[in-house]
């Protein structure tokens, strides 16, 4: 889907940058490799892919592990501009995103190196897979530790709710809000 709505701007000569986050385990699909390889054939560089190298997929861990160096190689053969980076350094990520922002001629890949729950737990050495929920045990420490990180932003209570209102001059749309139209959205 990233590669179409990318293609779909250079043809139609708009300008802005398809972002696609991936995990690991996700990269695994051949579908990812069929949008690789034509990628890096229509030269799509305002195509930007973030590989998420967690070490986990939905059933275990995935096939190369913490080897960002060996994932950025397969799409570096493949065409692409790769960066490995530390997927949690924000200065690493910014450079990254503006390294392939300035990329011409081919998409870019980031392939960032991360940790399940970092920060929050020490979740490096457990190898169960992503799907799995943590113990109420550690969702309680998870929760405590992020209300004293973010104490702030925990403690804001909205002085009022925000109503979105709904379109009402697109036609085609008409028919869809009818029933709705009198509520209105709550966000």
């Amino acid at each position: 889907m990233g590669l179409g709505m990318a293609l779909n701007a250079k043809m139609d000569k708009l300008d802005y940058t398809t972002y696609v986050l991936m995990g690991d385990g996700e990269i695994a699909e051949g579908s990812v490799w069929e949008a690789a390889e034509l990628a890096a054939y229509y030269k799509i560089n305002n195509l930007v892919g973030i590989v998420i190298a967690i070490v986990f997929g939905q059933a275990g861990q995935t096939m190369h592990d913490h080897e960002i160096k060996q994932m950025s190689a397969k799409f570096k053969a493949f065409g692409w501009n790769t960066v490995a980076i530390d997927g949690h350094d924000v200065k690493q990520i910014f450079n990254a995103v503006q390294k392939a922002r300035k990329t011409k001629n081919m998409p870019t890949m980031i392939v960032a190196k991360t940790y399940k729950g970092y920060v929050f737990l020490k979740l490096k050495t457990r190898l169960d897979g992503m799907a799995n929920p943590l113990s109420n045990e550690e969702a309680e420490k998870l929760i405590q530790k992020m209300k004293l990180r973010f104490k702030k932003e925990a403690d804001y209570k909205p002085k009022a709710r925000y109503v979105m209102p709904l379109p009402n001059s697109t036609p085609l749309l008409k028919p869809l809000l009818k029933p709705r139209q009198a509520q209105g959205e709550r966000c």
